[in-house]
């Protein structure tokens, strides 16, 4: 039966000694992967933390992170990836949304937390210097240089395992337990956790490291935030193959040149990452000063990949093959488009391409219409979304066909010579930087505000703006109250570009409100703006 841990199990039998992680200025050899998320399972273990449980990790790109994720794996939990960036109001909903028996975080970052809203959690992983202010959680709690084992225990550890010895009594192992959950933005005002089974993550891997044709010879990066989902590929498909790992700082990702150097100077092999971090190679004014021969794949997803920009960045990448993934959290990458010279020439639309071998897609369109929503069936789709502690199975569909359960995606699109092209959302999703956002989660927090009477939230031009009716005379709200607000309750990345204050919000025939409006009023605001300044600037020329 598919299960995580066995990828590691499998490359530490063949490449013992091989590199696994590379991160900083430390390397992890297989041997040493294996004997320390070995240790970190026989330590839940051991504080009677059982299989199933759940390990929410609120860490940055770290070892320790890594390390948390390789032995939540081991011991058979289900791992919580939480952005490092997150507030402490969110983290803090996910903790009791999820019921997580473990959190593993930095001792700085625990004490912004709320302990009255860790009543699951039975115990904290404290890692790094204690803060100014020592922290002492309620419940049971260690530091992570006592919870990990030393080396030798842990290579003592490892010849148990390989001779058979049994290190704890486990119940039995199902394929649809769950591996990991991810939490994304929901558009009533919370996160929703979506759940992903060991059947659902391993049939994505297996067929991911088969389409990259992935193997130990290759360097796989992790650009990606171990709170994004697209990050597993780079983890467990690179444990499967055998290959290293190597876990890319923040630093080089700011401008094109730094970037484009650090690959060649690590001599990555795979990348993924969305466009916005790929074009910027292509925006460098520095192209003739970097070689990026070593990379053979990459791939890019979780927003559209536009022509130009795509014709652009591929001058750069001659040698590699330029992979288009598309699918969602709850459905890991499902559809898969090998980029071709005849897309690249074609003034046509980028096709997001054909369902993986693991999946089945259908579009259900209105009739007489070509374009559809995207229903998707298949061995990698969720198990549910995560509330209260339980998996709810409210979004799924039956009755397309026979025997198969679908998601709906919301997802537009259209079939042209056999492949899928995208148009659009049918909700108020949006994704930008490959961050799944709902503008009516923003709207519900901005809403919150005790000031605010109504709210609206738009996408346009690449920013999101979200206009703000407040109460007549109201003093109180503002705009810089407002982002306070939103500072403690969501990411950086949901953040609305600009706030906009208004009487009323434009209503259709129906009485709801016209976004359609909104987007043509933010642009006219634009163009008022730029007339002012423009005018301004004349009177100062000529002062």
């Amino acid at each position: 039966m598919a299960q995580l841990k066995d990828y590691l199990k499998r490359s530490r039998d063949r490449y013992p000694q091989k590199t696994a992680l590379e991160i900083a200025d430390e390397i992890f050899s297989y041997e040493r992967v294996y004997n320390l998320a070995s240790s970190f399972s026989a330590g839940l273990t051991e504080l009677k933390i059982g299989r199933e449980a759940k390990v929410a990790i609120w860490l940055p790109k770290s070892p320790e992170a890594y390390i948390s994720i390789f032995g939540a794996a081991e011991h058979g939990s289900a791992f919580i990836p939480i952005d490092i960036s997150m507030p402490a109001e969110r983290v803090n909903y996910i903790l009791n949304d999820s019921r997580a028996d473990v959190l593993i975080c930095r001792a700085a970052d625990y004490s912004a937390a709320f302990e009255s809203r860790l009543g699951s959690v039975k115990l904290v992983i404290l890692v790094g210097e204690e803060s100014s202010s020592p922290v002492y959680p309620r419940c049971h709690y260690l530091r992570w240089m006592s919870f990990i084992s030393s080396e030798y225990e842990q290579e003592q550890l490892a010849r148990k395992r390989s001779n058979g010895s049994q290190i704890s009594t486990v119940a039995l192992f199902s394929e649809e337990d769950a591996a990991y959950i991810f939490y994304t933005s929901g558009s009533t005002g919370t996160p929703k956790g979506v759940v992903i089974s060991h059947r659902a993550a391993c049939a994505f891997i297996d067929w991911a490291v088969s389409c990259t044709e992935l193997s130990c010879v290759d360097r796989v990066a992790n650009q990606a935030s171990l709170g994004f989902d697209i990050s597993t590929f780079d983890i467990f498909a690179t444990l499967d193959s055998g290959a290293t790992l190597v876990s890319v700082p923040d630093w080089p990702i700011g401008s094109g040149y730094p970037f484009a150097r650090y690959i060649e100077e690590q001599r990555i092999t795979v990348w993924q990452s969305v466009p916005t971090i790929l074009v910027k190679i292509s925006e460098s004014q520095l192209k003739t000063l970097f070689n990026l021969s070593s990379l053979r794949v990459v791939i890019f997803t979780g927003e559209p990949f536009y022509k130009n920009d795509l014709v652009e960045f591929q001058q750069y990448v001659r040698g590699a093959r330029l992979f288009c993934w598309f699918g969602s959290t709850e459905l890991n990458s499902c559809i898969s488009h090998l980029v071709t010279a005849d897309d690249l020439a074609s003034e046509d639309p980028l096709p997001i391409g054909r369902p993986c071998s693991f999946a089945k897609a259908k579009l259900v369109c209105d009739f007489g219409s070509p374009i559809g929503e995207l229903f998707v069936a298949g061995e990698s789709v969720m198990s549910g979304y995560m509330k209260n502690g339980e998996v709810c199975r409210d979004k799924f569909v039956q009755g397309l066909d026979k025997q198969d359960i679908y998601y709906p995606t919301g997802d537009l699109v259209s079939e042209k010579a056999g492949l899928l092209v995208y148009h659009s959302r049918c909700d108020s999703m949006i994704k930008r930087n490959g961050y799944r956002i709902e503008l009516g989660e923003i709207e519900n927090n901005v809403l919150s505000h005790s000031g605010v009477v109504e709210t609206a939230c738009v996408y346009t031009d690449k920013v999101i703006v979200v206009f703000v009716v407040p109460y007549a005379n109201n003093l109180v709200v503002s705009e810089s109250v407002l982002r306070a607000g939103l500072a403690a309750k969501i990411p950086v990345y949901m953040r609305p570009d600009k706030i906009i204050f208004v009487e009323h919000l434009p209503k259709t025939l129906r009485g709801k409100v016209d976004r359609r409006k909104l987007q043509q009023l933010y642009k006219e605001i634009l163009l008022e703006q730029l007339a002012s300044e423009k005018s301004l600037s004349g009177v100062a020329s000529q002062a």
